[in-house]
């Protein structure tokens, strides 16, 4: 959780090989939360016929599994080849939502490095940021100021080392 879909209208440009950037102003799509208990942290909403109501139960049911969400969306890809063992990949996704505060955005930025070791080896190293103001995560050092969370940067990071064989094909 979360499932992220959209559609968008926009254009692509392409200055040069390595480097691809497409702007979107009219993206729409759904963010889906199918777990219950993740649905208030995503800041999901009330089902209709829980609101006003004071009685609503707390395990998450009370709120919608889906958002629709409306906006611009900004994304740069660029991939190098540094040499023949090295490579590197980063992707930066900017997302705007006209429908609830358009000024704050919504940031995914994901970088590989690619390291071909030897004949048989390689390493990989991946790295992603996420931020987006409608996360609200909770933390044990500051339940008391923030009893329901608040929006943080949220990191992951990964290295693997691989083992690669081809078996030859027919020709």
């Amino acid at each position: 959780a979360p499932a992220y879909t959209n559609l968008a209208l926009g254009i692509d440009w392409t200055p040069a090989k390595w480097l691809s950037v497409n702007f979107a102003p009219l993206t729409g799509g759904y963010v889906i939360v199918k777990d219950a208990a993740l649905r208030e942290s995503y800041s999901m909403g009330l089902k209709k016929e829980f609101e006003g109501k004071t009685d609503i139960p707390t395990d998450g049911s009370q709120f919608r599994s889906a958002r629709f969400e409306f906006g611009a969306q900004l994304k740069v890809d660029a991939k190098v080849n540094i040499n023949d063992n090295f490579s590197y990949s980063t992707q930066v996704v900017l997302f705007s939502n006209y429908l609830d505060k358009p000024q704050n955005m919504r940031v995914n930025w994901d970088n590989r490095l690619d390291w071909k070791l030897a004949k048989y080896f390689s390493f990989t190293l991946t790295t992603n940021l996420i931020y987006d103001d409608k996360i609200m995560i909770k933390n044990d050092k500051d339940i008391d100021m923030y009893p329901n969370g608040r929006q943080r940067i949220q990191f992951k990071e990964s290295l693997a080392f691989g083992f690669t064989y081809t078996i030859a094909s027919k020709k």
